[in-house]
């Protein structure tokens, strides 16, 4: 029996999707150019907020977490704050922000949660189950874990300090395992 299959994606294809998912998702595509000292300094910041990954080569995901970062600094520096006043200080945090502003920016473009959870899901967003565990028994995106996203500052802000102090626990402890090394 023939097995169908369908034709690879190419490079320009995927880039294409990936941008589109970007432009949908309401962010803007801005490139920065950085001397080796500060690449080296934002590097060093990831990892200290719990980007392991950051420096391996072929981490697809390197533009989005560079991104949260320089979002992280930003909204620091300029002592702004969201529409809820949430500062996502570690790795985790910075993803359920991230998702958050996603789904808040999809909502004020008429989006209803339907749509929005079906937008999530097709693109796959990754479902934040893993960083409020009672969100949702499935990693499934619904029309209540868009609504428990953008109508529970409160909660949030709860995960939000309870994750930062989580990555600031974890890494004290890795640097005093480094240091008895």
């Amino acid at each position: 029996m023939a097995r169908h299959t369908t034709p690879a994606k190419t490079d320009s294809q995927r880039q294409d999707k990936i941008t589109q998912r970007r432009k949908e998702s309401g962010l803007k595509l801005t490139k920065f150019h950085l001397d080796d000292s500060t690449y080296e300094r934002l590097m060093q910041l990831g990892e200290q907020m719990g980007y392991e990954e950051i420096r391996k080569e072929g981490n697809k995901g390197r533009i989005e977490q560079l991104s949260q970062i320089l979002t992280h600094c930003i909204i620091n520096t300029a002592d702004a704050q969201d529409d809820i006043g949430i500062e996502a200080k570690c790795k985790k945090s910075q993803e359920l922000y991230s998702l958050r502003n996603i789904c808040a920016f999809r909502k004020k473009s008429g989006d209803s949660d339907a749509s929005i959870a079906h937008f999530m899901q097709e693109h796959a967003y990754t479902h934040p189950s893993h960083l409020i565990p009672e969100s949702a028994e499935t990693n499934q995106w619904t029309e209540e874990t868009i609504q428990e996203l953008l109508e529970q500052p409160e909660e949030l802000e709860e995960h939000f300090y309870n994750l930062s102090r989580i990555a600031k626990r974890s890494a004290l402890s890795k640097r005093k395992k480094d240091n008895s090394i």
